[in-house]
Parts: C-alpha cells; sequence; structure tokens
C-alpha cells in the first residue's frame, strides 16, 4: 500500500467521481486528463486499486492498493 497526501485545495465529489475518467482534468489548461486515468488503469491491470480521499480546502490524499504477487510463494 502506497499513499501520497497534499495540503492543497481538495476535490468535491463531482471531481473526485470524475477524477479517474479520460480526458477529465480539473486544472484547466494545464492538465491533459491523462495522469490518473492511466494511473487507475495500470493498478487495475494488476488487480489492485486506487482511491481517493479529500476534503475541500484541506486537501487530498491518495490510496494505491497492489497485491503481493509472491505471497505464499517459498522460493
Amino acid at each position: 500500500m502506497i499513499t501520497i497526501t497534499d495540503n492543497g485545495v481538495g476535490m468535491d465529489q463531482e471531481t473526485k467521481n470524475k477524477a479517474f475518467s479520460l480526458f477529465f482534468s480539473s486544472k484547466g489548461t494545464e492538465g491533459t486528463g491523462l495522469g490518473l486515468f492511466v494511473s487507475n488503469k495500470i493498478a487495475l491491470s494488476h488487480n489492485g486499486t486506487i482511491s481517493i480521499e479529500s476534503t475541500l480546502g484541506q486537501g487530498t490524499c491518495f490510496t494505491i492498493v497492489l497485491p503481493n504477487k509472491f505471497k505464499g510463494e517459498v522460493s
């Protein structure tokens, strides 16, 4: 599990709902809308997840969970 937090402007519920959509950006012309979309696809392709916890005016926390592929295996 990896967590990434910031103390930025945070996200409202609508932004959180759209965050992983292709070409969605809350940055106007500054963003392409590819970063979270691609990151989520990579996590999903490895049977993982990315979740968002965010509060307006307080920041955002992304949690990336990837399974331990070798769990239980003995080398």
